[in-house]
């Protein structure tokens, strides 16, 4: 990993040292020699068409080396036929966008791209450089003459950009496009078919055969006719960067995929003339933000035959599906709406969340929030004894319960696996307070703040990222833990239950909440704990929970408590998750 991760480095801190002043850096004397500026041929960048194809994604657990965690699971996906350029997008092709004004006219940027455009006010490419009328190259380390025949190097805003302009439904590529264009390649067999694209295997300019851009056509192409698929520039994709179906976040490294499944990292595929490693494989996949630069570039894409959901299988793929757009749909918890939503879940008082609605509140039951109400059911089982009490909160969400606890712990550490929520938990604690919005009707949306209770002492809360299907044994034991509307939101529910047990100390008490909402948005039916007839018979997730906890935990009690979530001021959803007091034995 450690080996992988510094090749990494190696590749994006060699595109810094490409933005640095040249007065900065000095050439290596054993640098590998530049490619050939100029093509032999005449590059007719053509469009080639692909049928329908059944492609299968992702990397088994099995498989004899060492990978990143968003390489492995599986998802099989039908692409709908489709066409490709031949060959990478050349700076010959590009300059045709930056000479018809293309930086300048904001019909062809989304308004992501166009708001980089206007802050950066670039008139070409980041590694363009002109001279009067002449253009020069910027590589790593010097300014060469313009290679027209190497392919342009962009960033993803640029190269949507450059995809609009050339008109006709003309966009970039999808990952599993992606796929198609190699052709068939063979991952088993021996050591040097499966793992690296060896030059005798994969023709191409990666693993630092040059230090720089090839032209277009100078290697072979794949068995599919398509050019430069492996090496010379990354290719942008259309895809958010996800986890596949089984995705599973490494135990030594928590934090290497998650934070960039927030829907602003795009896809990239095939690996540059920098890349090595994990980076330089059959299975290297990477992402990053769409206004970054890496060795990357465009090739462009057209739809044959729009997606039909009706004609095509999806199989175990659990992806919404747009025309030729992958979007993981679990990756909400990513989402700023559904950061919004939760803090206002969390941190809104009665009066925000129930907007006045006096039937609602004579009820008595949403005074407190979701969360506050565990907290202090929690409290009422602690015993203090003159110990330290150690707590846990696996699930934390934007970690209102997390700080609620040390109102009976001396200690809490929050554990959820959402980037976004541990990173807002992280700024509650340092700040007290968070902004956010909600929407009160349609498009109005109002602005709020959530706010810890000054009274409560922050600093005894710790928040992590983390996989809670697999959490790390160093991180202890605890007196009291919550786990609160976890269970139906893993893939692996069984495991998690399983987990419970080494972590509370013995006499510690464990809380346990869940609406067992089954989706196999996020389980796969076959993981289910209950909501399914097995024999005839109906399958209660609350008796099978208790079957598993039963052997490791004294059952105190059960009770019912409602949970109230706002979309707006006329619209709620109610739920009523059951919650379990448990007494490790």
């Amino acid at each position: 990993m450690c080996m992988d991760h510094e090749r990494i480095h190696i590749e994006t801190s060699s595109v810094l040292f490409r933005q640095l002043p040249l007065g900065s850096l000095s050439k290596p004397p054993t640098w590998p020699s530049y490619a050939p500026t100029v093509s032999t041929n005449d590059i007719k960048n053509e469009f080639i068409s692909l049928p329908d194809k059944v492609v299968e994604m992702g990397k088994s657990l099995d498989f004899p080396t060492y990978g990143w965690d968003n390489e492995y699971g599986k998802r099989v996906v039908t692409v709908p036929a489709f066409r490709a350029t031949k060959y990478l997008i050349t700076n010959r092709e590009y300059l045709k966008f930056v000479e018809a004004g293309g930086y300048d006219n904001n019909v062809y940027w989304s308004e992501e791209g166009w708001s980089w455009r206007c802050f950066i006010k670039p008139k070409h490419p980041l590694f363009w450089v002109k001279f009067g009328d002449t253009w020069k190259l910027r590589t790593i380390w010097e300014l060469i003459d313009m290679p027209w025949d190497w392919p342009v190097v962009t960033n993803y805003l640029e190269s949507e950009a450059y995809a609009n302009w050339r008109g006709n439904g003309t966009r970039l590529i999808t990952e599993a496009e992606w796929h198609v264009m190699r052709g068939e390649i063979s991952v088993r067999g021996t050591h040097k078919e499966e793992l690296l694209l060896e030059e005798e295997t994969f023709p191409g300019n990666t693993m630092l055969r040059y230090g720089s851009e090839s032209c277009v056509d100078q290697f072979p192409p794949s068995l599919a006719g398509f050019y430069d698929v492996f090496g010379n520039v990354w290719q942008w994709t259309l895809d958010h960067n996800d986890g596949f179906s089984g995705f599973k976040i490494h135990p030594l490294y928590f934090d290497f995929s998650t934070p960039c499944f927030d829907s602003r990292h795009n896809i990239i595929q095939g690996g540059s003339y920098m890349s090595t490693g994990c980076q330089a494989t059959v299975f290297g996949r990477f992402a990053f933000r769409r206004h970054f630069f890496q060795h990357a570039g465009i090739r462009l894409a057209q739809t044959i035959t729009p997606i039909n959901k009706d004609l095509y299988d999806i199989r175990d793929n659990p992806h919404e599906i747009t025309v030729n757009h992958w979007i993981n749909t679990s990756n909400r918890y990513e989402l700023p709406s559904t950061l919004n939503e939760y803090l206002l879940y969390a941190y809104g008082d009665s009066k925000l969340n129930l907007n006045g609605y006096d039937s609602l509140k004579s009820t008595n039951l949403f005074t407190d929030s979701f969360p506050l109400l565990c907290a202090k059911i929690c409290g009422d089982y602690i015993r203090s004894n003159d110990k330290k009490i150690t707590g846990l909160d696996i699930g934390c969400g934007v970690g209102r319960s997390t700080f609620e606890l040390t109102r009976f712990c001396d200690s809490v550490t929050g554990i959820d696996s959402s980037h976004s929520f541990i990173q807002t938990c992280n700024k509650l604690k340092k700040q007290g307070e968070y902004p956010f919005s909600y929407v009160e009707e349609g498009k109005i949306v109002k602005k709020s703040k959530a706010t810890v209770d000054p009274l409560l002492d922050r600093s005894r809360c710790t928040f992590i990222l983390a996989d809670v299907c697999n959490l790390n044994s160093d991180i202890g034991t605890f007196d009291v833990v919550l786990c609160g509307n976890l269970i139906d939101r893993v893939a692996d529910p069984k495991k998690c239950l399983d987990t419970l047990p080494q972590l509370v100390n013995k006499n510690g008490i464990m809380v346990f909440t869940s609406p067992f909402t089954w989706t196999e948005q996020y389980t796969h039916c076959s993981s289910w704990l209950g909501g399914y007839m097995k024999d005839g018979y109906e399958v209660k997730t609350d008796e099978v929970i208790k079957s598993i906890l039963s052997p490791h935990f004294e059952f105190l009690k059960q009770m019912d408590i409602p949970m109230l979530f706002k979309e707006h001021n006329r619209k709620y959803q109610l739920c009523i998750p059951q919650l379990s007091v448990w007494k490790r034995k």
